[in-house]
């Protein structure tokens, strides 16, 4: 998925991790998909890293704010979302 409102070659940059509460935190690898809060575009989907649980979503239009969403693959555990997201800019 891309962010076509130029076509992909934006300047922001999301970043985030997807944990287990526990204690302490146990990272997880989930798909995590990145909307656009404004209409709800799906812009980007990508897996968090298994040892981290990081996550990043390069190249986003910082003009929107988004929400991030982590599917559990395996349905353990109900979709976590991080609502009212503004990419960090990239200089």
């Amino acid at each position: 998925l891309r962010d076509m409102t130029v076509a992909g070659r934006n300047p922001g940059r999301i970043i985030g991790t997807v944990e287990e509460k526990a204690s302490p935190n146990l990272p997880l690898r989930r798909r995590v998909r990145l909307h656009r809060d404004v209409d709800g575009l799906c812009v980007r989907e990508t897996w968090s890293d298994a040892t981290t649980g990081a996550y990043e979503f390069a190249n986003i239009n910082p003009a929107y704010r988004y929400t991030a969403i982590a599917y559990d693959y395996a349905h353990n555990h109900r979709a976590v979302a991080a609502d009212n997201l503004t990419p960090e800019v990239l200089s």
